[in-house]
């Protein structure tokens, strides 16, 4: 067993009840919201930022891309020959290079800024889509509610199969 399962089997209990008590103090309030007379409108959210950090994306090229051609493949290697020796050409060997570096960099900045509003995407929905339900039929918002904090509060294995 790893140390992160014995540390949540151990605080289990805690866990379970700050998440539930996380859970009914966000639905009373979004209740109690809609009770005063408050209209539902659909708001965008953005929990996740897009890191923008030069060297986030450097290093995600490296142990990415940049790793499997470097560790895996003896592309650098084979490149380096070409232009070192067959070409007698090394500025265009150190030009060559970077512009692949730079390619893999713009393909990550793409890649990663994608995943990110993906996943913005779906959780924004899914919080809409909760206080919709709240808001049409607070009863079944209350219902879900309850249903899953009883789950999780009576299930006993939950952490045992991690």
């Amino acid at each position: 067993m790893n140390w992160h399962k014995k540390i949540l089997a151990k605080h289990k209990a805690k866990i379970i009840s700050l998440a539930a008590g996380i859970v009914a103090l966000i639905s009373a309030f979004s209740l109690w919201r809609f009770a005063l007379g408050k209209t539902f409108e659909w708001i965008n959210i953005a929990p996740l930022h897009t890191p923008f950090s030069y060297a986030f994306y450097s290093t995600l090229v490296f142990v990415g891309p940049g790793a499997y051609l470097y560790y895996f493949t003896d592309f650098y290697k084979d490149l380096w020959y070409f232009f070192r020796h067959t070409l007698s050409s090394p500025g265009l060997h150190k030009n060559v290079k970077w512009a692949i570096w730079v390619s893999m960099v713009a393909a990550m900045f793409f890649v990663v800024k994608a995943v990110f509003d993906l996943i913005n995407t779906i959780v924004s929905f899914l919080y809409n889509i909760f206080f919709l339900i709240l808001y049409l039929s607070p009863s079944i918002g209350v219902a879900i509610i309850v249903f899953a904090v009883s789950y999780l509060l009576t299930k006993e294995d939950r952490f045992d199969s991690v």
